[in-house]
């Protein structure tokens, strides 16, 4: 489930440069016929999303769907109450004022990705900007690769966190 959502976020995000569209994938794909495993690839061609922008967050969706907790907003920008940016989450849901992020080492480790700032200032700064949502009222939760292979974990970090989760909205 875990690569057929990867694959499908980045057959959507890159449909339109170049690549195959998601629909034109389905189209081939059911022209093919076959048993319950197209139907369930078509499903999860279907569930692709643009706006996830990293195989992690890929994971991560793959993981809240097996769970059934209530689809987020992705790469939604959240504001203060005065109208002014505060931030833009991997992972939103404003009806229960939850917020969560999964990184990779890369993000402060690695200068293209963190604007050339050392490591400590990278962390620096993620936490002040951490303590922004915190403040604005929102919980937040954090997460890394190691969780998303571990998906019960990854679920009841969510549902620890005041999400419902019902049937799963995709298998």
């Amino acid at each position: 489930m875990i690569n057929a959502i990867t694959v499908s976020d980045a057959v959507a995000r890159w449909a339109g440069h170049g690549a195959p569209s998601p629909d034109h994938i389905g189209a081939a794909l059911d022209a093919l016929g076959g048993d319950g495993r197209m139907e369930r690839g078509l499903a999860r061609l279907a569930a692709g999303r643009a706006e996830s922008e990293s195989p992690a967050e890929s994971g991560s969706r793959a993981v809240m769907m097996v769970a059934g907790v209530p689809p987020p907003r992705l790469q939604q920008p959240l504001f203060r109450e005065d109208g002014s940016f505060l931030a833009r989450p991997d992972f939103l849901w404003p009806e229960f004022r939850l917020v969560a992020e999964v990184d990779g080492r890369v993000k402060y480790l690695d200068p293209t990705m963190n604007g050339g700032q050392g490591a400590g200032s990278a962390v620096f700064l993620e936490k002040e900007r951490e303590d922004d949502i915190l403040a604005a009222g929102y919980a937040v939760r954090r997460w890394g690769f190691r969780l998303i292979t571990q998906g019960e974990r990854l679920a009841a970090l969510l549902r620890g966190a005041g999400l419902p989760s019902g049937p799963p909205q995709l298998m």
